[in-house]
């Protein structure tokens, strides 16, 4: 994208776009969900940055997955206008993905440094986090990604 930021409905639309053509790309391996509980979807946001997170979840998540996959993107309100994304999937986990020798996240990276640079650049404060999720035995039960998004 060209612009440093589109609208937030802009970016839904594309995200719902990409996620179906993978959805048909895996034939039909995952279902997926885009919940937005926002009351005033209008404001700015960097562009794809939530497409890198969803795309892992579905290339490295439900990668060697036996039963079809699920991935929840959902978005709320927090106070202080922010907007806290969350991709939940209930994939392999990230363990199998440390495992493969000479794994290198590139996607990741690239969107940590876009972060970084919106961070400096201004007094917005962008985060991520990334939660691996685990059943009761200790068993990788898919991961949740957390991106705080300051309403622009």
């Amino acid at each position: 994208s060209m612009n440093e930021f589109i609208s937030f409905d802009k970016e839904i639309e594309t995200l719902q776009l990409y996620m179906e053509l993978e959805k048909l790309r895996f034939n039909d391996k995952f279902d997926f969900e885009i919940d937005s509980q926002l009351t005033d979807p209008t404001f700015k946001v960097p562009p794809m940055l939530i497409q890198p997170f969803v795309e892992n979840a579905i290339i490295h998540g439900m990668k060697g997955k036996v039963n079809k996959g699920n991935i929840l993107v959902q978005f709320s309100e927090l106070e202080n206008e922010l907007i806290l994304c969350a991709i939940d999937d209930d994939g392999v986990g990230r363990n199998s993905i440390v495992n493969e020798k000479d794994h290198r996240s590139l996607a990741t990276q690239l969107t940590d440094e876009r972060i970084n640079f919106f961070n400096q650049k201004s007094n917005h404060r962008f985060d991520i986090k990334i939660l691996d999720k685990k059943d009761e035995a200790g068993n990788a039960i898919g991961t949740r990604v957390e991106l705080l998004i300051p309403m622009v």
